[in-house]
């Protein structure tokens, strides 16, 4: 597995950190918008527009992000999220790290606590600002985020 594979579990990892509900749950439809908005900068700087949050909060990315011509590709190789995604996610299980349960339900364990933590150290700060603050709309108003999603995404096919 690649750097840039290794990489993105990691970030599947504080995903999940951050996007936990009170509960101790997160779910794998949070998760795979979450990362997919990650992935593509130009949808996330729309969706981030359309937050009830202050914008001056988000780390918002830059206008070389937005215009990359890898956003197409990305657009295109993201979009199959099972087949990218799901294994990456079962390797984060296999490890330990999180638990999967049938009503799609995900759940940081002890060991993917102290990963986490780990983790943090070494992921710059904008990354981590733009995965809390994304993961945070997700875990606050589920609902709210997906349905914003959905706009953003029917708005920027057209």
């Amino acid at each position: 597995m690649g750097a840039r594979a290794w990489l993105r579990e990691g970030r599947l990892l504080l995903i999940v950190a951050r996007g936990t509900r009170p509960d101790g749950t997160s779910t794998v439809d949070d998760l795979l918008a979450v990362d997919f908005l990650l992935q593509h900068p130009s949808v996330l700087t729309t969706f981030a527009s359309q937050s009830s949050q202050d914008a001056q909060s988000w780390s918002l990315p830059s206008p070389a992000e937005t215009q990359s011509s890898e956003e197409a590709l990305l657009r295109w190789k993201r979009a199959v999220g099972t087949s990218i995604v799901a294994p990456m996610l079962g390797r984060l299980i296999a490890c330990g790290l999180i638990t999967h349960h049938a009503s799609g339900e995900l759940r940081l364990t002890a060991h993917g606590n102290g990963v986490v933590q780990q983790l943090s150290e070494g992921v710059d700060l904008t990354q981590q600002t733009r995965i809390a603050l994304v993961a945070a709309e997700f875990r606050d108003g589920p609902d709210e985020a997906h349905n914003r999603l959905r706009l953003v995404l029917e708005g920027s096919a057209a």
